[in-house]
């Protein structure tokens, strides 16, 4: 019963913090914007905050100490960061170690914001000049 109270105590941190730093990266970078798609894109930035969570929960239950905890949760935080598409292409992953992006929690969450912010967008205009590729305008949804 205990544990279950602490988790039921995590879970307004878990929601306001993610929603506050959300809405401050959604206003600054000037995301695809209404209401919907504000709601799609902080969703999964939710559900990925408590899958975090989660893996906090399970460190600490697997190990007796914090030093043990730490130790490993760090480099399986930056393991699954890195296959979460932000810092490599995953497409261009060998298939023996592209399988990694299913077991990053972030994969997900990396990959529903991309699907919900790139929708309707087709085209954009750009020109390259002496190898640098220069955006004429803001994208266009059709």
């Amino acid at each position: 019963m205990e544990l279950w109270l602490k988790e039921y105590n995590t879970i307004p941190g878990a929601i306001i913090q993610p929603l506050i730093y959300s809405s401050f990266i959604y206003v600054v970078v000037g995301f695809n914007g209404n209401y919907e798609n504000f709601l799609l894109f902080i969703t999964p930035i939710i559900l990925s905050a408590f899958s975090a969570s989660a893996i906090g929960y399970l460190m600490s239950a697997v190990f007796e100490s914090v030093n043990a905890a730490s130790l490993l949760s760090v480099p399986i935080d930056f393991v699954t960061l890195i296959f979460s598409g932000i810092f490599l292409q995953i497409g261009n992953l060998p298939s023996y170690i592209s399988w990694i992006k299913y077991i990053s929690q972030f994969y997900y969450g990396v990959e529903a914001v991309s699907l919900t912010q790139w929708q309707g967008i087709h085209y954009i205009a750009s020109v390259t000049i002496q190898g640098v590729v220069k955006l004429l305008d803001r994208p266009t949804n059709t």
